[in-house]
């Protein structure tokens, strides 16, 4: 699958935004909780022992393709 480029436009304009309600999510938490987290999420996601490499948006275009609306 790839990720188109108006779907890349997309996933950095969400990104942004929702960048801060993310780190708003873990504040209480300590910097080795919320590496732990991120992993616990990554293998939920990635079930099998297929992780994400990373929390880039290339990790992202491995799974998903953005298509313009109609």
């Amino acid at each position: 699958m790839e990720i188109t480029p108006a779907g890349l436009e997309r996933f950095d304009a969400a990104h942004v935004v929702a960048e801060p309600l993310a780190e708003g999510l873990v504040a209480d938490l300590g910097p080795d909780d919320t590496e732990q987290l991120t992993r616990l999420l990554a293998r939920l996601a990635h079930p099998g022992g297929r992780e994400a490499q990373g929390t880039g948006r290339a990790d992202l275009a491995e799974t998903v393709t953005f298509v313009d609306g109609p």
